[in-house]
C-alpha cells in the first residue's frame, strides 16, 4: 500500500492559475480536507453536482483501483474543480491511497 499527501496553499495570484479539468482520481481513495471556498462538484446522474461543505468532515473519493479491483461495483468518482480564478484559489490537502 502506498500514500501520497498533497497540500495546496492558496494562490498568491489567482489570475494566472490554470483550472484543473475533469478527472477521476487515480488511486484507491481520496481523502479530501475542505474548507469553506465553494468550487468542488461530482457528475452525479449526467449532471455537475456542487458539493456543499461540511465542518469537521472528510470527502471521500473512490479511485480508479478500487473500481477496478471490485470488478466495477465501486465506481470511481469524476470531480471538477471549477471558478478557481474567480474565487481565488483555495489551498486543500488531500490524502491519496493506493495499493
Amino acid at each position: 500500500m502506498e500514500m501520497k499527501i498533497n497540500m495546496y496553499p492558496p494562490c498568491p495570484q489567482p489570475h494566472l492559475a490554470l483550472e484543473v479539468e475533469p478527472h477521476t482520481d487515480m488511486s484507491a481513495l481520496t481523502l479530501l480536507v475542505p474548507n469553506e471556498v465553494p468550487g468542488l462538484q461530482v457528475w452525479k446522474d449526467g449532471n455537475w453536482v456542487a458539493v456543499d461543505y461540511l465542518p469537521n468532515a472528510l470527502f471521500v473519493h473512490v479511485g480508479d483501483q478500487n473500481e477496478v479491483l471490485s470488478n466495477g461495483k465501486n465506481k470511481c468518482s469524476s470531480q471538477e474543480c471549477c471558478e478557481q480564478r474567480a474565487l481565488g484559489c483555495h489551498g486543500q490537502c488531500s490524502v491519496h491511497a493506493s495499493i
